[in-house]
């Protein structure tokens, strides 16, 4: 909550002050911002419970900033920057946070002084901390964009760079810039420790630096600079903050900690391993629907059932070559489908789903991973999320976008708003989304709507998250991604996708598919919160796990549901291989009297 200032002594008081100590202050609308007084703890340079370690002793996880040639290397724990201008920067955006890193200077002592052992840790790549070789600058000399400073902005308190060849450390408190609209109302303010030692004591930062992006309400990566300097990291982590009211709230304790160890993320996943496949496509790849017999790809399963009606259905995308739509199919078995029918087709022409529509983020009457997949209504209909594409002619012509939809039968399903709930051109569009938005997921949890859904910067895809109260108004989580790309190596380096949210005791399951390793693979997740996720590293079902040949390119894209009759998990999933691209099934035990036909 902002506090107010009495207009006749504090403001008067406070601005005298900060001109003593030669600080800039901004006062917009006579409120002061919330500080970062008070969070850093200067003892703590390990990464603590709940931040995420950037720069650590057996890898890394940033990417390059730019499709340029990424001349950055690690080893033994170091990440060492590239000798020409490319630069990296976290999978990640972030506003508010506690950031440790650990640095090593060159020395080129035949060069420029602001050339010599040039790097820098861009905040939100707007405000820089430069760093440089500047041990042994005498106060006089010292320029305010030498090592320490707010670049070209203001000199650090304290001069405690150290020589070049020793290992150094900024610790980091940051509240990013507020915003009502596009209107900035606060200034972003950060604290600063060199080498331990206090250098900026929660200063008002005015505007970007030098050549930082320009400010806005939407959060962003942090950059670690190239400049020409081979400059060395190690020991780099981030931890989340929200710093939303005055001073700071203190991160979870350790029983209340929303990060989950390895043990218990292999406990919670156990059940959804070991599965038998069903040998064939249960929705071919040409379904031969009637009227739509140019159907020659399906994709996106999503099984529900409607209230007193014993019948499970099953929504999924057919592609004719122009675009995507929504088709619905029935079944008694949850094996054999049949009846196939449009379920939504192509919006107007010009319009945001024109290309095609995918349904399939339904509101359901229960999120328990074993509850029946029941829609709910609201205000007499039923509701579901739903991808959308702009234009017809390929496959996912970009820029997807995000709209609702509404029925009244649970089967033929029209718009319910006729402008999308997300797409790349909204304010609040995160970098790491800017190119193109897939597929939602919803889920109703205390009277809130959470939209998990996929997004891309150009060939990477990672997972995202929006709120909204009414189903028609989403906002976005301002920590996205909620679910990042891993670590390179890992089965999810590419992709982090397509996540299907359920409730699983005392714990939330996101059922996701990873790119990575030279396939697409079916992964979880865990929550306590809904906004915390631990990805457990090993997948639940890779690619090429029929035997078959059915899944050996592609498996993905998931529906789950519990066969109480049977005890039995059904999993459809988008199945790519020898039969072309249509939806498999694997159970989590062996189907019986269930002959292929």
């Amino acid at each position: 909550m902002n506090k107010r200032v009495d207009p006749q002594k504090n403001v008067v008081c406070v601005i005298l002050l900060f001109v003593m100590l030669g600080f800039s202050l901004c006062l917009t609308g006579g409120t002061v911002a919330g500080g970062t007084k008070g969070i850093i703890d200067i003892a703590e340079q390990n990464c603590p419970a709940g931040a995420r370690q950037l720069v650590g002793k057996t890898g890394y996880d940033m990417v390059p900033e730019t499709d340029a040639k990424c001349q950055w290397t690690f080893k033994d724990g170091v990440l060492t920057a590239s000798p020409s201008w490319d630069s990296v920067i976290t999978r990640e955006s972030y506003r508010d946070f506690r950031m440790h890193v650990e640095f090593n200077i060159n020395n080129a002592p035949d060069v420029d002084p602001e050339k010599n052992g040039n790097s820098g840790v861009y905040i939100q790549q707007r405000y820089e901390i430069q760093i440089l070789n500047s041990h042994g600058v005498s106060q006089a000399d010292y320029k305010p964009s030498y090592c320490g400073s707010l670049y070209r902005m203001k000199k650090p308190d304290k001069l405690v760079t150290k020589p070049a060849g020793q290992w150094q450390s900024y610790d980091i408190a940051f509240r990013a810039a507020r915003f009502d609209g596009d209107k900035k109302v606060e200034n972003a303010r950060i604290t600063v420790y060199q080498n331990q030692q206090l250098i900026h004591d929660d200063v008002s930062i005015p505007s970007q630096t030098g050549a930082g992006s320009k400010e806005g309400p939407d959060p962003r990566p942090i950059k670690l600079q190239g400049h020409k300097n081979q400059v060395r990291f190690r020991n780099v982590w981030i931890q989340v903050l929200n710093l939303d009211k005055m001073g700071h709230v203190p991160p979870p304790s350790a029983e209340e900690s929303t990060t989950i160890d390895g043990e218990t993320v292999k406990k919670w996943s156990a059940p959804y391993r070991n599965w038998h496949y069903y040998p064939d496509h249960v929705i071919p790849a040409e379904p031969n629907i009637k009227g739509f017999e140019k159907v020659h790809q399906t994709d996106v399963p999503t099984i529900f059932q409607l209230p007193g009606d014993k019948k499970w259905y099953m929504t999924f995308i057919g592609f004719d070559g122009k675009g995507y739509q929504s088709f619905v199919a029935e079944s008694g078995d949850l094996v054999h489908w049949t009846n196939m029918r449009l379920a939504m087709g192509y919006g107007p022409k010009d319009s945001f789903d024109y290309g095609g529509v995918v349904l399939g983020a339904y509101l359901y009457e229960d999120y328990d991973i074993k509850a029946p997949r029941t829609l709910k209504k609201k205000n007499g209909k039923y509701f579901s999320l739903y991808g959308a594409y702009p234009r017809q002619g390929g496959y996912e012509l970009r820029p997807g976008y995000e709209g609702v939809a509404s029925s009244k039968d649970g089967l033929t399903w029209q718009r319910a708003k006729d402008k999308p709930i997300l797409s790349v051109h909204q304010q609040d569009c995160g970098t790491w989304e800017k190119d193109c938005i897939y597929q939602p997921w919803l889920v109703e949890h205390k009277d809130k709507y959470y939209n998990f859904y996929n997004a891309a910067n150009g060939h990477i895809e990672q997972m995202g998250l929006a709120l909204s109260n009414d189903l028609l108004e989403w906002k976005r989580y301002e920590h996205n991604p909620v679910i990042p790309n891993g670590p390179k190596g890992s089965y999810n380096e590419e992709f982090s996708s397509d996540g299907k949210v359920f409730r699983d005791g005392d714990h939330w399951v996101n059922f996701f598919f990873g790119v990575g390793h030279g396939g697409a693979h079916i992964m979880v997740a865990f929550s306590r919160d809904l906004y915390h996720w631990t990805v457990d590293p090993d997948p639940i079902y890779e690619t090429g796990g029929n035997p078959s040949g059915l899944d050996k390119i592609y498996a993905h894209k998931i529906s789950l549901v519990w066969n109480q009759a049977s005890e039995t998990y059904y999993m459809f999933y988008n199945a790519v291989g020898n039969k072309g691209r249509g939806i498999g099934l694997i159970t989590s035990k062996p189907l019986v009297n269930q002959q292929h036909d």
